[in-house]
């Protein structure tokens, strides 16, 4: 049921975004070096651009958009995740977070291999974690975890347009034309949640 809310529900998915505060898992995590990154890109990569909108922490309007969701609380979600260390205690903080904004997050966690199996291949999952690192050139990266089908295919979002300026930014060898395709990409990607 709950896939399907979430599918269905762009504000569900918004408000879970607005319940989790990125900074304090960084901060967590990073022993206090850490920084949240909001975007796919990071500073210094094409396609960075800090006027994108991102979700910023904002709990009263997580629980404000659950509610306007009509959806009953609290929203039973299930979050597959890496069994290593780190991805676990990332996960237990969302999971923490999710819960002030009525989630109530189960954790499946999955060795390395499973995971790949069960979230790339065989797209069974509700809500995933994975870790990434930082690209100088995004374009690989976003159309493996963009991408609609496919093992490569992280989430198998369908967001109309998005994977068309994905590669049309591949295609350009204008810097400044492959910057304004790939802000054009994470608008979308935003709007999608």
């Amino acid at each position: 049921v709950l896939r399907a809310h979430l599918r269905q529900l762009p504000r569900l998915r918004q408000a879970f975004h607005h319940a989790i505060d990125r900074n304090a898992v960084a901060q967590a995590l990073g022993a206090e070096l850490g920084e949240a990154l909001p975007y796919e890109f990071v500073p210094g990569t094409i396609g960075y651009d800090d006027t994108v909108p991102f979700y910023e922490f904002d709990l009263e309007k997580a629980r404000a958009m659950v509610a306007e969701s009509g959806v009953a609380t609290p929203i039973e979600v299930s979050l597959t995740v890496h069994s290593r260390d780190l991805d676990q205690q990332q996960a237990q903080i969302i999971q923490a977070m999710a819960a002030e904004a009525g989630f109530n997050v189960t954790l499946d966690v999955v060795e390395d291999v499973a995971w790949g199996e069960q979230v790339r291949i065989n797209n069974d999952f509700e809500m995933a974690t994975r870790q990434s690192g930082i690209q100088a050139d995004p374009t690989t990266f976003l159309l493996n975890t963009w991408a609609t089908e496919g093992n490569s295919a992280y989430h198998r979002a369908d967001v109309p347009g998005l994977l068309d300026l994905i590669r049309e930014a591949d295609s350009s060898y204008d810097p400044e034309e492959r910057q304004r395709l790939y802000v054009e990409a994470q608008q979308l990607m935003y709007e999608s949640a």
